[in-house]
């Protein structure tokens, strides 16, 4: 079901959008974003922005309101739907709000790297699941950019999914993230992320999980031990158009955004793949241990919540359908 959000975060959108009209250019496109400006997502819509003027000739101004200067991420899915802004670069909520049927994309343990992903993802499953985003929440998506492989942080060792048995293991309260780590044996606690190091900190939470650039600017290395390569979910962010503003331009003009889009997105996509064993290789050297782990043991853990959700959740395809991209 379609979910809808406030409209103040719209109403100080269209304020802002109106006071920063440019002058010259035959077209305006405003990309808004709940992420900081160092983030990939950011910076891959930077890169948009560098490639449409420059091919434009200066004929379309692309500006960028990063930060969550625009409201959070509910906030901004919403404003794209209806028109309030044309683009936006975040993470998984069009999938979640418009197509809830196809949220495996963002669930553990379904997809086993990005390039599966987009092997599923440019099938005819993710056409279908972007034919049903456009349908329902009037936004089109125009690349997918990978921000990273999520592990597992702690502070005793883990390696095999007896090891988190019991562990109060901080995750975003989403309900199909909760029920595979429960059944792989973790005790799920509800901590929002700006409480992470805090937690971890005093006892709240034992262990965290997230992408490479999650567990490195939370400075987790200071409150966690260990990281184990656990590889358990493929961290991805999207960049996404109005779908009426898009079909509103000239052909010439979608032909530009799409390539703009694709090539921003996999530049973004490139940038982590090489800052990731980086940050792996930074956390080493502040004083945790990195663990390899028993991937597949994990997997074998968390399968059956994975294969139930098929049936629950996400009954337009099963898990053994998946597995065969």
């Amino acid at each position: 079901m379609r979910k809808w959000v406030g409209r103040i975060g719209v109403l100080l959108l269209l304020m802002a959008l109106m006071g920063a009209a440019a002058h010259g250019a035959e077209l305006e496109i405003g990309i808004a974003s709940a992420f900081e400006s160092e983030h990939v997502l950011v910076k891959s819509a930077v890169k948009f922005k560098e490639i449409v003027e420059e091919r434009s000739g200066g004929k379309i101004k692309v500006n960028l309101f990063p930060g969550g200067v625009m409201g959070g991420e509910e906030q901004v899915t919403e404003a794209v739907s209806i028109g309030a802004v044309e683009m936006q670069v975040g993470g998984g909520l069009p999938i979640y709000y418009f197509a809830p049927e196809y949220y495996f994309f963002d669930t553990p343990y379904v997809l086993r790297d990005f390039k599966h992903y987009m092997a599923v993802w440019d099938g005819p499953i993710g056409q279908a699941a972007r034919q049903q985003i456009e349908a329902n929440g009037n936004t089109r998506m125009l690349g997918v950019v990978y921000r990273g492989m999520r592990q597992f942080t702690s502070n005793k060792p883990v390696k095999a999914p007896e090891d988190v048995k019991g562990m109060k293991l901080r995750l975003p309260m989403l309900e199909t993230w909760v029920a595979v780590w429960k059944a792989i044996g973790a005790s799920p606690v509800p901590i929002p992320l700006h409480e992470l190091y805090t937690a971890l900190a005093t006892g709240v939470a034992d262990a965290s999980e997230g992408d490479m650039e999650q567990l490195w600017s939370h400075k987790l290395f200071e409150v966690q031990k260990y990281v184990s390569l656990t590889n358990h979910h493929v961290q991805t962010g999207n960049m996404s158009i109005c779908a009426d503003f898009y079909y509103s331009l000239d052909k010439d003009t979608q032909k530009l955004i799409d390539e703009a889009a694709r090539e921003a997105t996999e530049w973004g996509t490139n940038l982590v793949y090489e800052r990731e064993q980086l940050l792996i290789e930074n956390m080493k050297e502040k004083g945790c241990t990195i663990l390899e782990t028993d991937s597949e043991a994990f997997r074998k853990a968390g399968a059956p919540a994975v294969e139930s959700m098929f049936t629950t959740h996400f009954p337009v395809t099963t898990w053994d359908e998946i597995n065969k991209f």
